[in-house]
């Protein structure tokens, strides 16, 4: 599986531990050794749920390469991610 560098976020967030760093030392932990990069905007962009999908999946970093599609998917969650859409 090939995956593009990872958006972090920036900023703080506030959790179950109180208020955290963005990215948070767990999703931090799990993204050693991968690309990754900040942004795209001032929240957590990257959970660590996502960062240890992305460590045990990926087996190489870089641009989208060529392909074929042969099918879509699509999910939605309840969290305002502010200028882009949660989709």
């Amino acid at each position: 599986l090939c995956c593009s560098p990872v958006p972090l976020g920036s900023g703080t967030i506030r959790c179950d531990h109180g208020l955290m760093p963005v990215p948070a030392p767990a999703t931090a932990e799990l993204l050693v050794g991968l690309p990754t990069y900040a942004g795209p905007f001032q929240s957590e962009a990257t959970t660590p749920t996502g960062a240890a999908f992305l460590a045990a999946l990926c087996d190489e970093f870089g641009p989208m390469p060529a392909m074929r599609v042969s099918a879509v998917g699509c999910g939605a969650g309840t969290r305002d991610g502010g200028p882009l859409p949660n989709l």
